[in-house]
């Protein structure tokens, strides 16, 4: 599959499904995308990697996985395991002109998704009816009943609010987000420039050009949209790539490096090390003692 999801493959405003390994296997590499996607654990665990941070899921728990986060999903044993997913483009729900913005700047800006709790467990969940709204959200779209549309359309915005009520009443003031500087649309192509031509030489000069932008304004813009520098990006992009590969495949070190566009085997080890603090000989070691 693809490391970048463009949220054009999405035949409708949202995909809801259930996700269940009697039918499809796990694991699932690490991909990003611009739409949110909620994953709700019905049956067994999973760990879910954003941005390189592992969370364990249990039955009855909600990952939020934010746009642009790069992200994989796998289990540790072959116990049969079923969750919801709901992937759908926050811009796209019918928000009122108050509530809107701070919806866009909440689930859209890079900088403020890293302060709010992701995982949210069975125990913070229990006040609120989230289950019953995934269970409705997907009936709705299995079933296709009369203004169908419409029903699943609001049950997203109740379901986005009732998350942002969980951060908001943990002490995280949302309200906040609105402050931050607004993604600048330029830089969305050379995310998916770099995803798609990270195993080639890349050129952040020539980058900034194609965005039309000078070298020292698209450093600054890519920086506050992504919390990286371009080059940074650029090697962690590699990194997770070869974190796949090194997981799903048994190719050598040398090939892993080459297909991931390191200079050489010397200058992945570094890199990988440098970002996951441990080589990727002993990442690959890890693995197999846990299969």
């Amino acid at each position: 599959m693809a490391f970048f999801e463009n949220i054009e493959t999405l035949a409708t405003p949202y995909e809801i499904f259930i996700f269940d390994t009697n039918v499809t296997t796990l694991p699932y590499p690490s991909h990003w995308h611009y739409y949110i996607e909620l994953l709700y654990l019905y049956q067994g665990n999973i760990i879910v990697e954003c941005d390189h941070v592992p969370y364990v899921l249990h039955p009855r728990d909600l990952i939020v996985i934010m746009p642009k986060s790069v992200h994989s999903i796998y289990a540790k044993n072959t116990e049969h395991i079923q969750y919801g997913v709901i992937k759908f483009n926050p811009n796209k729900l019918h928000f009122s002109n108050e509530s809107a913005p701070l919806v866009h700047s909440v689930f859209c800006c890079t900088t403020f998704q890293k302060k709010l709790p992701i995982h949210l467990n069975k125990k913070i969940l229990t006040p609120y009816p989230v289950k019953n709204i995934i269970d409705q959200l997907i009936h709705e779209l299995a079933h296709k009943e009369l203004f169908h549309d419409d029903l699943i359309d609001a049950l997203l915005r109740v379901l986005l609010v009732l998350i942002m009520r969980i951060w908001q009443n943990s002490g995280i003031d949302l309200k906040s987000a609105s402050g931050q500087k607004a993604a600048h649309p330029q830089i969305h192509y050379a995310l998916e420039y770099i995803s798609n031509h990270s195993g080639e030489p890349i050129s952040i000069p020539d980058l900034a050009r194609h965005c039309n932008m000078s070298y020292s304004t698209f450093s600054r813009h890519f920086k506050q949209q992504t919390g990286r520098s371009c080059k940074e990006y650029i090697e962690y992009v590699r990194v997770c790539k070869a974190q796949d590969l090194l997981l799903f495949t048994d190719q050598s070190l040398n090939y892993i490096a080459a297909e991931t566009g390191f200079a050489d085997c010397s200058h992945f080890i570094k890199t990988y090390k440098k970002f996951l603090g441990i080589t990727p000989a002993q990442q690959r070691k890890s693995l197999s003692s846990k299969r």
